[in-house]
């Protein structure tokens, strides 16, 4: 009987050790990890406010001026902040870089501006001019962010985006009160190559929304009035008005929701 019992342990301890051996020759199989996800579509919308400035207003009638020995004096001339929305769409490559095509339309700015001339150089103003004008946009832009790294839910980001731009001058006037005269202009419309340095936080309030708070450099191009003329109608000595390298510092915020 102690012999069978022996036996027995005997055949149960190979049989658990052949086991336990083919088990050790199984594969083990881990459970993967999921990559994270950066690639997605997103959707945004902005709505900000603009601090524009130009060069300084310029016509041909100031060299015509300074051609016939008078002197002109040219006063501040500057256009007054305006506001801006926009909508575009995007794609997130990766943790880091992002993309989108925005548009925009941009509200009216209310331009005004002065001068004043001495005819014969001797020191007196012989007259002033006074001008007013308005001006609103519309901007397109392709752009490219690089996301920094992550400060909890805040996500600071640098920017670049080309484009172009539409430009309309509209009711500009040349006013004169001594003697009174006024010029002018029918509206004028022109397109541009338009471009944009971007510096901003995103806010992450979820996996799928971002609040976007930034600062954007933007040059518009160049703009300008018709030859002006008379209230009737009639030919007026007036040029036509330029304004050059037309910039503007915008801040904005906005909401950027991404599809997963």
């Amino acid at each position: 009987m102690a012999r069978l019992n022996l036996l027995t342990a005997t055949a149960v301890a190979a049989v658990l050790g052949i086991a336990g051996a083919q088990a050790a020759d199984m594969p083990v199989y881990y459970e993967q990890q999921a990559a994270p996800e950066f690639g997605g579509w997103y959707i945004r919308g902005d709505i900000g406010g603009s601090h524009q400035i130009s060069d300084d207003l310029d016509s041909p009638y100031f060299d015509e001026i300074a051609a016939g020995g008078d002197t002109l004096y040219l006063f501040d001339s500057k256009w007054e902040p305006s506001w801006f929305i926009g909508a575009g769409v995007g794609y997130q490559f990766t943790d880091s870089l992002r993309a989108d095509i925005t548009g925009e339309y941009r509200f009216g700015s209310d331009f005004t501006g002065s001068d004043a001339y001495d005819t014969d150089s001797d020191g007196d103003i012989n007259g002033t001019n006074n001008y007013d004008g308005e001006k609103e946009e519309a901007v397109f832009l392709v752009n490219a962010y690089w996301d920094l790294p992550t400060y909890g839910i805040m996500k600071p980001y640098v920017g670049a985006g080309v484009g172009a731009s539409w430009i309309r001058i509209s009711d500009f006037t040349d006013t004169s009160p001594n003697p009174l005269a006024i010029g002018l202009s029918g509206d004028t419309e022109q397109w541009n190559l338009a471009w944009a340095l971007h510096a901003g936080l995103g806010f992450e309030l979820s996996q799928n929304l971002t609040l976007d708070v930034g600062y954007r450099f933007l040059y518009l191009g160049d703009a300008g009035t018709e030859d002006l003329v008379t209230p009737a109608g009639g030919n007026a000595t007036f040029n036509p008005f330029n304004f050059n390298n037309i910039m503007s510092h915008d801040v904005k915020v906005g909401l950027r929701y991404r599809f997963n």
